[in-house]
């Protein structure tokens, strides 16, 4: 929980509560996250399979052997999608699964780590939701989120 702070500019102090601890685990991520297509020259680009679904074969849990990162995004062009996008860490060294599912999800390469970046959007003038999670040899961990009216970032 983050401490009261009185002062003229809430913002500072927000962006403060809301990433904390994650500045010394992923230093930048969470600022480009911000900025409206920041992130986006780290994009993983990977074609859908028969399936549509996109796989990455990585050592997250740092065992050696390749875990499996399976995405899939029901592709719509539609700003608030019919349909779900889910993404599935499965770790080599446990068998372990963890997903996520959310309107949309982005998965993106940063500092030689994956991240998968999620939003939804209630409607064309908001309010939004994206969030950062790291894939770890402990799962999906939430890294910052953000929140507001209008279209997001």
């Amino acid at each position: 929980m983050c401490p009261a702070v009185r002062t003229l500019d809430l913002t500072l102090p927000l962006v403060f509560c809301m990433q904390g601890a994650t500045w010394a685990a992923s230093p930048g991520i969470c600022d480009l996250a911000e900025k409206r297509g920041g992130l986006v020259k780290y994009a993983v680009v990977v074609e859908p399979d028969e399936n549509g679904d996109r796989v990455i074969a990585a050592d997250i849990d740092g065992d050696g052997s390749a875990d499996k990162i399976t995405w899939f995004d029901p592709g719509s062009g539609s700003i608030i999608p019919a349909d779900s996008s889910t993404l599935t860490l499965t770790l080599s060294s446990s068998g372990n699964r963890f997903m996520v599912q959310e309107q949309r999800l982005d998965v993106v390469k940063f500092q030689k780590k994956y991240f998968v970046i999620t939003g939804w959007l209630e409607s064309e003038q908001g309010p939004w939701h994206s969030a950062v999670h790291a894939l770890t040899g402990k799962g999906i961990e939430e890294v910052c989120s953000f929140s507001g009216k209008g279209l997001g970032p």
